[in-house]
Order: C-alpha cells, then structure tokens, then sequence
C-alpha cells in the first residue's frame, strides 16, 4: 500500500518495543511485515530521498496480555479535526473505504502537558483493531511526530501492529494505530488499553530530537464485525518450501488469509530469513491491497501469518492467490527474543551466512469462494 509521503509508519511487537527501539538502528530493506528478530543495520539513503518506513519486528513465543483494569476518560467535546480519518489517510489504495461506515465512534480524549490527544474511532474485524486519532498540540511536533506505545488488547496471546500519523494544519495531526490480536479464540468483542506516556518529535534524519513526555491513557471495548468463515485447507511446495492457505475470514470491510510456512533444513541452513508475502485477485479482475497482520511459530521459519485484504468484490467467485517468498541474508542482523518474565535475549547472525537476497514466486492457490 503506498501512502503520502509525509505519513510515517511504524511497525511494533509487544509491549516493551519503545525501549528496545531507543537502541537500535533499523535496516531500509526490512521486509513490511512481522518477522523474526529485530534487525540491525544503518540506512543509507540519498540526500533528499524519503527514508523507508520504520520497522521493527521480534518473534512471538508465548507473550501474554497483561490484566488491568479499565478507566474511561471523558468523552471529546469537539468533532473529529476530519470526518473519516480511515479514508483521508489512505487515499490511494482503498483499503479503508468502508471502515468509517462500520466503526464505533468513541470521541475520547486527554490532555497532558500541553498536547491534547483524541480517539475518534474503533473497529475490529475479528483479527485487528484500528483506531483513529487525532493530536492538537500547543507546540510544533514536526512534520513525523511517532507514538510508540501500541494498543494492548485484552486477553491475546501475542500482538503486532501498525502506526500512521500525519500533519494536517499548524499543530494538528490525524493517524491510525493497529493491533493485530493473536489468540486461539475468535472474540465477539475485545477490551482495548491504549497508553501513551510520550511523543517523539524527529528531526530531518528522521531521528528523534526530542520526547514530549505525558500521560494518555485510554479504555474502550469494540465488538466485532459480522464475518463468515471458510476452511481452505490448499498449499503449494517448491524445493521443499510448502506454503499453506489455512482459512479466508470475510467481513464487511475486508477479508483475512490465515497461512503458514514451512521451511526444510537446506534451505535454513543457506538463509537466515525466510518470509512468505500473499498477492490475491480475483475472478473478476479485482487487485486487492492488503498489510500482514504479522505472525507467530514455534521457531523463526515455520510460522503462521495472517493478512488484511480491502473489501472483498461481492461478485467474486474466486481468489487466486500468488505466495511471494522473500530468502534474506543480512550483512548487519541481529535478534531480540522477548521471555515470558519480561527480559530479552538478544542474538546475532552466525557467520556462514553470506549477505544477499533471493525473491520469487510459488504456483498459484485458488479458492473457490463459498457465501
């Protein structure tokens, strides 16, 4: 999906990400999705080019949602700054069309030090949260202020999400946050903690120059869309690469692929990384826009995924399904592994693998749609 470019993206695992940001640099080739470890490696970019977005990514062993309880703060007095925030960020693709329609409008906000904060809309598909949010503060944040601290939903087993923000007028901001809920259930609703302690300003370099410290904290409860599911139970394999399409989840606003890659010793032993990214169209011509939702395993190459497709045409009677695979060898890389007791342990790529990159395509999958 391709955003203006004064927008700023942030990917985030877990709950403890921001402190582990503040010491490590960030690769420009990481690939737009959740993945094993956190990599380590200097972007250099050309003077005046826009910098990839930020991304950072750690493997999901067990992580578990902290209980806490829910304090609501005061509703907004004032309107959105925009009506559908969903739809102004995402002017080119379409994937947020319908999602003002089916949101439930919150209106909450707080204010600390100076810089009011609002939650304007929520609305979870059975598998993300997303939230729209707008800032006006007293002071100048910049063209890229970013918010680290991702939303906490209530009872997941592990969590990835996204962050959009971008300036609309003289100390006026409008974003979207993300979480992507992993858990063995399928939720009719979801409780929603959202606390902000701090707001960082970025300078040209698009590193940060300051922090606005604060408190914002946020409580709400979403329920879920309507959906239909089908068990697809396809896979595809190439050199003993196997990739299988699990599960499609169809809502009103969007479709999910539930996936999963299996990876054999020879090619782990020649790539550190192995990712699967999913293209989907459908019978009647229709390219659709998707964000991977992130994902988890029992280990950094067979992994389960899942990813968020815009509306599904309503006169489609087929997907076909394109698996790309993306074979990685960093020169700079290293891992942070998150433990149930809080601590991190922190890995680096053994030496054998040489740095380089291999992209390519998998057979097609096709899902005959059922409604």
């Amino acid at each position: 999906m391709n955003f203006a470019k004064s927008i700023r993206r942030v990917i985030f695992v877990g709950n403890k990400i921001k402190q582990e940001l503040e010491k490590i640099e960030i690769p420009k080739e990481l690939h737009e999705r959740s993945i094993t470890g956190i990599k380590q490696a200097k972007s250099e970019q050309p003077k005046g080019k826009i910098k990839r977005p930020l991304a950072v990514a750690a493997i999901l062993f067990g992580l578990a949602g902290a209980t806490a309880g829910f304090a609501f703060p005061t509703a907004a007095s004032n309107l959105p700054l925009i009506g559908n925030i969903f739809k102004f960020l995402d002017e080119e693709s379409g994937f947020y069309d319908n999602y003002k329609e089916y949101s439930t409008e919150l209106n909450m906000t707080e204010e600390s030090n100076g810089v009011k904060v609002t939650v304007n809309d929520a609305i979870f598909d059975g598998e993300s949260v997303s939230v729209t949010y707008s800032i006006e503060s007293k002071q100048d944040l910049g063209e890229e202020p970013v918010i680290f601290q991702n939303l906490d939903i209530k009872g997941s087993d592990g969590m990835t999400g996204s962050s959009q923000l971008k300036k609309i007028g003289e100390n006026k901001y409008v974003g979207i946050m993300t979480g992507s809920n992993f858990s063995k259930d399928d939720p009719e609703s979801v409780k929603v903690d959202w606390g902000i302690d701090g707001i960082s300003v970025l300078n040209e370099g698009h590193e940060s120059e300051k922090e606005i410290k604060g408190n914002w904290d946020f409580a709400f409860k979403v329920n879920a869309t309507d959906s239909l599911k089908q068990t697809i139970g396809k896979s595809v394999k190439q050199d003993g690469l196997k990739v299988n399409i699990d599960k499609i989840s169809m809502t009103p606003i969007s479709f999910v692929l539930y996936y999963s890659q299996e990876v054999p010793k020879k090619i782990r032993d020649k790539w550190h990384d192995v990712s699967v990214d999913l293209e989907v169209k459908d019978d009647r011509g229709n390219i659709y826009s998707g964000e991977g939702n992130g994902g988890s395993g029992r280990n950094s190459y067979d992994m389960n995924w899942s990813k968020t497709f815009e509306k599904l045409d309503p006169e489609a009677t087929k997907l076909i399904v394109t698996p790309k695979v993306l074979f990685r060898n960093s020169e700079n890389f290293g891992s942070a592994e998150y433990k149930k007791d809080g601590t991190v342990k922190e890995g680096k790529l053994p030496k054998k693998f040489k740095p380089g990159n291999k992209e390519f395509s998998l057979e097609d999958i096709v899902i005959e749609l059922e409604k």
